[in-house]
């Protein structure tokens, strides 16, 4: 991942698609799970530093498909105490900043091809997931910018996602969807890094 061979875009597949299957393997066997940790980081870090090209774009959505449930499901699980916990929180983060309107949408949409309970099953778990980033104390106090790139990427999301709660579960109203919708709005505007009123006036 780290040699020319990712940097080149008709070995970068390749490799991508290599990795990512092994990753996942050992992620749901539990096995080297900082090696995969690491790994991962590094593909998502080479991604980002192209993500604007149409090859890396492609390959973005590729990740998003493979990656990105189990990256839901590993921070869920995963041992806060361990050092290994932000680096995952991170990874994941960084693949959501990554992630475009069409990413949202081919994420959505194949679920919501099988059945609504899948969908409504599948944000649930995005809105857990962002709420546990928004309420917990993940990141140091000190690592202001840190938190304010997690609600901006949360805000995104939910931007995008919503689209889909109002085409899916608005006329068939679901209460339990938009329940957690509104919490999620009410832990958002919570979060004390948004909470500018108790800052000095040059912080602001």
């Amino acid at each position: 991942v780290s040699s020319s061979l990712f940097v080149e875009d008709h070995s970068c597949k390749a490799i991508l698609d290599t990795s990512i299957r092994h990753i996942k393997l050992h992620i749901t066997e539990t096995r080297d799970m900082s090696l995969c940790c690491h790994v991962l980081s590094d593909i998502i870090a080479a991604l980002y530093k192209k993500k604007d090209t149409p090859e890396v774009v492609k390959l973005i959505s590729s990740m998003v498909k493979s990656m990105l449930m189990k990256l839901l499901e590993t921070f869920q699980k995963v041992d806060r105490s361990k050092p290994d916990s932000l680096h995952w929180v991170s990874t994941l983060l960084t693949l959501l900043s990554l992630m475009k309107k069409e990413h949202y949408d081919l994420v959505l949409r194949d679920v919501s091809r099988n059945n609504r309970v899948a969908l409504k099953g599948l944000i649930q778990r995005f809105f857990s997931v962002f709420k546990e980033l928004l309420q917990s104390s993940i990141f140091p106090s000190t690592w202001f910018t840190m938190r304010l790139l997690t609600c901006n990427v949360i805000l995104i999301a939910v931007q995008y996602i919503g689209r889909s709660i109002l085409f899916h579960f608005l006329e068939d109203f679901d209460a339990h969807v938009w329940r957690e919708y509104f919490n999620l709005a009410a832990a958002f505007v919570q979060v004390p890094c948004l909470q500018l009123d108790r800052f000095s006036w040059v912080k602001r």
